[in-house]
């Protein structure tokens, strides 16, 4: 049987994710249908998903049974599954280890298919071609285009394979087409890709130097004020890489510390603690945190206790910022990171 790459969605705001990564499991909702091994063929469960839930249009009503049964009859042993987070800039992999399931593990989870997590993988890592179809709209999505499976098994062992697209398409792409897309996902991946391509070390800097500056805070860098203004090297700041606080002049409080980091890789909790002995030989109470990639666990769990000094900033937190404040932004910033507000009708 042929092995194959599946991306599937963890409720509409993530709800599923911790249950899934804890129970190495993927699932899905649809609770009020019975064991779907009840059905062989789509026909049959599209009756009976007529008898629980009403869609507007047969086109939607096909799009949703069509996913239920591939979950419970397409899905099998050793097909690698894509999760992407709904709570950091990363992506979830896996490889599934048995049949679909009828029984619950959880309240509310009913149908599930067991899955043995690899690796968890920062989006920064991935080409952009995965990305949009990894931003699929629908809940389970075959992904085929691009020899995705092939680099994904890749990335698992630490590898890459190069992108390689077929001189004619294929006829039957699966669902990971841009028709299937949000368009603020396809928005959002665009503009992820363009910062990370565009924005290192310190010109990633200056865009959190910008954000912060439209929150109001005057803003300084150490190397500017401190004997460093001819260190060129990321690194070589003192441990801060840039100062922010109230007032025209700076003095007022609060006082806050912030730490860039551009690399593709999540960062440890060394870092963290660096960033608390920085805040001290500064005398500032509050602490940034910014990782393009996102922070590995045992970081996020020290963070947690020091959620009223630090706060952590990951790639996703950067645009969110960038989409709230860019009104604020100069507009040399602007010709650096050209954005347009679209405005679209939501059906």
């Amino acid at each position: 049987m042929t092995q194959k790459l599946w991306m599937i969605r963890a409720g509409s705001n993530g709800e599923l994710e911790e249950i899934a990564l804890r129970k190495g499991l993927v699932a899905i909702r649809w609770n009020r249908l019975p064991d779907l091994n009840l059905f062989k063929t789509r026909e049959a469960l599209a009756e009976e998903y007529q008898k629980h839930y009403k869609e507007g249009t047969p086109v939607s009503e096909g799009l949703k049974v069509g996913q239920i049964f591939r979950f419970a009859q397409r899905v099998h042993v050793g097909d690698i599954v894509v999760l992407p987070s709904k709570f950091a800039p990363e992506i979830h992999v896996g490889e599934v280890t048995g049949p679909y399931q009828y029984k619950q593990v959880e309240e509310g989870v009913l149908h599930w298919i067991p899955v043995n997590w690899l690796k968890t993988i920062p989006r920064s890592q991935f080409d952009e071609d995965l990305l949009y179809s990894f931003g699929s709209l629908l809940t389970l999505s075959n992904i085929k285009r691009n020899n995705a499976l092939e680099r994904v098994k890749a990335m698992i062992s630490g590898g890459k394979v190069k992108l390689s697209i077929p001189e004619e398409d294929d006829s039957e792409m699966g669902d990971d087409t841009l028709e299937n897309a949000e368009p603020g996902d396809i928005a959002f991946t665009q503009i992820e890709s363009y910062i990370q391509k565009n924005f290192h070390d310190y010109a990633l800097e200056d865009l959190i130097r910008e954000i912060l500056t439209a929150h109001g805070y005057t803003t300084s860098q150490p190397r500017e004020v401190g004997g460093l203004e001819e260190k060129s090297r990321k690194g070589e700041d003192g441990g801060a890489d840039i100062l922010a606080s109230n007032g025209q002049l700076g003095f007022e409080e609060p006082k806050i510390c912030i730490q860039v980091k551009s690399n593709r890789d999540k960062i440890g909790a060394g870092v963290l603690r660096e960033l608390l002995g920085v805040m001290n030989s500064y005398n500032a109470h509050y602490g940034i945190l910014v990782s393009w990639s996102g922070f590995s666990e045992p970081l996020k769990r020290e963070a947690r206790s020091k959620y009223f000094n630090i706060r952590l900033w990951s790639s996703k937190d950067i645009i969110d910022e960038i989409f709230n404040h860019y009104d604020k932004f100069s507009e040399e910033m602007k010709k650096r990171l050209p954005l347009k507000r679209i405005w679209v009708l939501v059906e």
